[in-house]
């Protein structure tokens, strides 16, 4: 788990322990340990998060990393993922999509534990705020 993160998994061990009697010991490392480690020698069981970089299913489903993290592997997931990001009939994408997510929800690979919320306050001369900022644009004030 990366340095800083044990203020979510804190909570998850105690319930782990309270409910299933089973202790887990986090081990929070620096992001670059964590990357080497989850190269070489994955944990059973391992706390990470992920961000949308762009609005579509396409960056949970194929960027997110799922498969090199997990090293989870299903060949119709990856069709499926493929073909729809090839796709641009926006109909047929979701639908791939949607028959991916399927596929992660059946075989569990990951288990989201949680969802975060991040509030920003913008100025009212920026005039497009996407979740990338390459593409904000400032007017002039």
């Amino acid at each position: 788990m990366p340095a800083g993160a044990t203020v979510y998994f804190e909570p998850l061990r105690a319930q782990w322990r309270e409910v299933l009697g089973a202790d887990v010991v986090w081990q929070a490392e620096s992001w670059t340990t964590f990357e080497k480690r989850m190269a070489q020698d994955p944990p059973h069981l391992c706390g990470s998060g992920w961000a949308a970089d762009y609005p579509d299913p396409d960056s949970f489903l194929r960027a997110s990393g799922i498969q090199r993290n997990t090293r989870w592997r299903n060949e119709r997931y990856d069709e499926l993922v493929a073909r729809a990001g090839r796709t641009t009939d926006q109909g047929e994408r979701m639908r791939l999509y949607g028959q991916a997510e399927q596929i992660l929800v059946d075989e569990v690979p990951i288990m989201p534990l949680m969802y975060t919320r991040k509030h920003r306050l913008v100025k009212p001369w920026i005039q497009t705020y996407p979740m990338s900022w390459q593409d904000v644009v400032i007017e002039p004030h």
